[in-house]
């Protein structure tokens, strides 16, 4: 087995390296002759690696229909280059080709102007349909669904249902779940292509679909489809309107997208860093300034905060520096503390694991959590800073019982604030490490001082 992937590697080398060559020396007729013939895969690993100018060499060189199939592959962002590489002619013709739900994600990246010539192009069909979903507010389930889907009545019979799904279903994005409507496309049903094609052919399709299907608002949040279809292991699931109907389908590589993209999203909040939809090495060193900058400013700023209590209480430090050594492993803890309790509510939250109606509940959890660790922290603090260094006891004890209060803080704000942010409708992501940090830092070093100054008369 290791030697069949080695050859295979070996493989995907010289096709790249023929390919490079080939392009550097612009032998057009053997670069065509070598795309054509490699698979799907190795071409779409190849041309990742290649500028937006070479890209759109291989894609000019490549059929027509193997060319579709590569760009619906794309990253967006390589998509949105190779379609302002293009000609309008050209970009046009991509853009027909694309599945409803695909071309509306392209053109969401693609100034007004050329939008608005794209759809122009299109057939009155495609056009309707492009329309329907860019009339969707972004990152809703009505913005990401196809209305490419299979509609049956149920009154047909099985053998009827098969015959008609091989006459309209040739262009559909999927035909394993179908959907029965009335002719005012009022959702009645789903059945799976599995069911219908093992039912007796005089079966009615009233008697074998299932009449309460899971479905969508087309105003529901994208994430939500992302967690039915997951939830329930189904491969696509039906957007109705208000009045129940059928609208759509949001399939289950369509879900992929929106959870590969809302990691991203989260990933980057986290880091304190604005979400982009480039992959890095796509983006310029000015464009990854931007998206970090404000936020260190914004952490920049709140350190200030920090500065200024430990500025207040320099007198009372002068009297006992001992104090000042164990501050940056105090933040460091509170800052840790937090950042775990509120990595793993966001991770809870996303899956639809906990709610806002959970809260109290789990602060109650995270404040148990905080108190075993903190006594824990503090038992081995207050023998370290004993047996292995010049503290006296008392210091030692006002080191390790601010440890216990600030793992009790931290866990208890890093619970809370991500649940608290959705509630006032902001992305709980946001107020997750970097933000829970910052508020922990401050709040710990005001109990460390003040305890000290309780003990230690200070």
């Amino acid at each position: 087995m290791r030697k069949k992937r080695k050859n295979s590697d070996a493989l995907q080398v010289n096709v790249n390296e023929s390919v490079l060559f080939n392009l550097k020396s612009r032998d057009i007729g053997a670069l065509k002759i070598i795309i054509n013939n490699v698979s799907e895969i190795d071409l779409l690993n190849i041309i990742h690696e290649l500028s937006t100018e070479n890209q759109a060499i291989i894609y000019r060189l490549l059929s027509k229909d193997k060319a579709l199939v590569l760009f619906e592959q794309l990253e967006t962002a390589d998509q949105e280059n190779l379609i302002r590489s293009f000609t309008d002619e050209a970009a046009i013709e991509v853009i027909t080709g694309l599945e409803p739900d695909d071309r509306v994600r392209l053109l969401d990246e693609l100034p007004a102007s050329v939008v608005k010539r794209m759809i122009a192009a299109l057939s009155p069909k495609e056009r309707a349909a492009t329309n329907l979903l860019m009339g969707y507010e972004d990152g809703t389930a009505g913005r990401i669904m196809t209305p490419e889907y299979v509609r049956l009545r149920k009154d047909l019979t099985a053998a009827e249902a098969i015959e008609r799904i091989k006459k309209t279903a040739r262009d559909k994005e999927t035909i394993y779940t179908l959907y029965v409507t009335t002719e005012a496309r009022v959702l009645e049903g789903v059945l799976s292509l599995r069911e219908l094609f093992f039912a007796d052919p005089e079966a009615i399709i009233k008697d074998i679909m299932i009449t309460d299907p899971i479905k969508l608002l087309t105003e529901d949040d994208q994430e939500e489809a992302a967690n039915l279809l997951r939830k329930f292991d189904l491969l696509s699931i039906p957007v109705v309107d208000k009045e129940n109907r059928l609208v759509g389908i949001i399939t289950v590589d369509d879900v992929i997208d929106i959870i590969s993209q809302e990691a991203t999203e989260d990933f980057s909040k986290m880091a304190a860093i604005t979400p982009s939809n480039k992959p890095y090495n796509k983006m310029g060193v000015f464009e990854i300034v931007k998206a970090r900058s404000p936020w260190l400013l914004i952490l920049m700023v709140s350190a200030t905060f920090t500065h200024m209590i430990i500025q207040s209480y320099e007198a009372a430090l002068s009297i006992v520096p001992v104090l000042y050594a164990a501050i940056p492993m105090l933040m460091d803890t509170a800052g840790n503390a937090g950042t775990q309790s509120s990595t793993t509510i966001v991770r809870a939250m996303s899956l639809n694991e906990v709610r806002l109606k959970n809260i109290f509940g789990i602060i109650w959890k995270e404040i148990r959590v905080a108190v075993i660790c903190g006594v824990l922290l503090a038992i081995v603090n207050f023998g370290r800073m004993v047996f292995f260094t010049d503290a006296a006891s008392t210091v030692a004890l006002v080191v390790s019982l601010t440890l216990i209060l600030t793992v009790f803080v931290a866990k208890a704000i890093g619970s809370a604030l991500p649940m608290l942010a959705e509630k006032v409708k902001l992305d709980p992501a946001v107020m997750s490490a970097t933000v829970v940090t910052s508020i922990a830092d401050i709040l710990s070093l005001m109990v460390y001082f003040n305890i000290a100054k309780v003990l230690l008369r200070i």
